[in-house]
C-alpha cells in the first residue's frame, strides 16, 4: 500500500513538474476575488495565512496586497520556484500530507490543492490542517464536485466529492465549526466546472 501511494504521488507530481509553465499560465488569471474577500472577512487584520498549493502565487499576492503575512507552499519544486519569483519570497516545497505544524496560522487557503488526495487519506490531511490553525483560525478548501476517485486524460488522480462527503469527513475533527459548504459553478480552461467550497473554523 505504501509503495502504491508513493507511485501515485510521484505520477501526479510528475505532471506538475513537467507542465509547470503551462499550468501556471492557465490558472494565474482566474478571478477568485469574491471568495478571497469572503475568506479575509473571517481573519484578523494582518494575520498569518498559509497559501497551500500556491501555484503561480496569484492568491498569495492578493493576501500580501491586503496586508497579510503569507507562507506559500507547493509540492512541485518547479512551480514553487516560479511562484517564488512572482511573490518575492521563498516558497516551501511540501505536500499537505506532510504538514506537521501546530497552531501557526490564522487562516489556511487551500484552493483546489487537496483534490489529488485519496479519500482514505483525506481525514488525516484535514486533521493536519486543523492542528496547524490557531484557535479561531479559518480554513478554506475547494474540491471538484463528483462521485469518487478517478484518473483524468492527463494522467492525474482526482478525488471528486460532494458536500455530504466533506461534511462527514469534517465530523471527525475535534472542536471545529463548519461555517459553510456550498456548491459553485465557475469557468476553468474554457469549460464550466462544478466545485464544492468549504469554510470551517477551529474552535
Amino acid at each position: 500500500m505504501a509503495l502504491k501511494r508513493k507511485l501515485m504521488e510521484e505520477k501526479i507530481l510528475h505532471f506538475y513538474r513537467v507542465n509547470a509553465d503551462t499550468y501556471i499560465e492557465e490558472t494565474k488569471g482566474l478571478d477568485m476575488s469574491q471568495t478571497l474577500y469572503r475568506f479575509l472577512e473571517y481573519l484578523p487584520s494582518k494575520g498569518h495565512i498559509l497559501d497551500l498549493g500556491c501555484g503561480s502565487g496569484r492568491d498569495t499576492i492578493f493576501f500580501q496586497q491586503h496586508g497579510y503575512r503569507v507562507t506559500a507552499m507547493d509540492a512541485a519544486p518547479e512551480i514553487a520556484s516560479i511562484c517564488s519569483r512572482n511573490i518575492g519570497q521563498e516558497v516551501l516545497v511540501m505536500s499537505a500530507q506532510s504538514m506537521d505544524e501546530r497552531e501557526c496560522y490564522d487562516g489556511i487557503w487551500a484552493c483546489a490543492s487537496l483534490l489529488h488526495i485519496p479519500e482514505m487519506e483525506l481525514g488525516d490531511t484535514l486533521h493536519r490542517l486543523n492542528v496547524a490553525l490557531k484557535p479561531g483560525g479559518v480554513c478554506y478548501m475547494s474540491f471538484k464536485k463528483g462521485q469518487g476517485e478517478r484518473w483524468d486524460e492527463k494522467g492525474r488522480f482526482f478525488f471528486d466529492t460532494t458536500p455530504d462527503i466533506i461534511r462527514q469527513a469534517l465530523s471527525y475533527l475535534e472542536k471545529i465549526d463548519i461555517i459553510d459548504i456550498e456548491e459553485q459553478i465557475r469557468p476553468l480552461r474554457g469549460k464550466r466546472q462544478a466545485w464544492v467550497n468549504v469554510f470551517f473554523r477551529k474552535g
